[in-house]
């Protein structure tokens, strides 16, 4: 009886280990950007994907669906040019907008297109501006200051 709870314990934490790696196993998402999907797109066939990319301008359509479903297409790309034919099948975001960056999340049907059952538009940032505004007073202030000419502050007395 004296060793019955240091057992009991190493059982436990075995139990544990073990669903912890069976639960894993194939419950993950693999997250890609679209060059390493389309790099070998056979391994990812069939399984959950979540990848990056932009909404390929003039690619949106929706399609007929069965009685009241949702069937929209549009197509994701990279800077490289590479493409993947997104269906969706639920309502867009109010985001959603051709030339926007997107997640989508989903199982890989075939090399070319993805069933996506989350759809995550990155909405662009609001200090996108200001970073801009920013470097450019930097910069007036930079070349002011570096070629010697300075604007005389009045003093107020004459």
């Amino acid at each position: 009886m004296k060793y019955a709870f240091p057992i009991v314990i190493v059982v436990l934490v075995v139990a544990g280990l073990l669903a912890v790696l069976l639960s894993s196993k194939d419950g993950g998402a693999y997250d890609l950007s679209l060059a390493e999907l389309l790099e070998d797109p056979s391994q990812f066939i069939g399984r959950e994907v979540r990848v990056n990319g932009t909404i390929e301008k003039n690619s949106f359509r929706e399609r007929k669906g069965e009685g009241d479903k949702i069937d929209i297409e549009f197509a994701i790309n990279n800077v490289e040019g590479q493409r993947l034919l997104v269906r969706y099948h639920q309502i867009l975001p109010d985001a959603f907008q051709e030339g926007r960056e997107v997640i989508v999340a989903g199982k890989l049907q075939d090399a070319n297109t993805i069933d996506c059952s989350r759809l995550t538009v990155k909405c662009p940032s609001k200090y996108k501006d200001e970073k801009t505004a920013d470097a450019k007073k930097w910069e007036e202030y930079r070349t002011t200051f570096q070629s010697g000419e300075r604007v005389e502050e009045s003093r107020g007395t004459p």
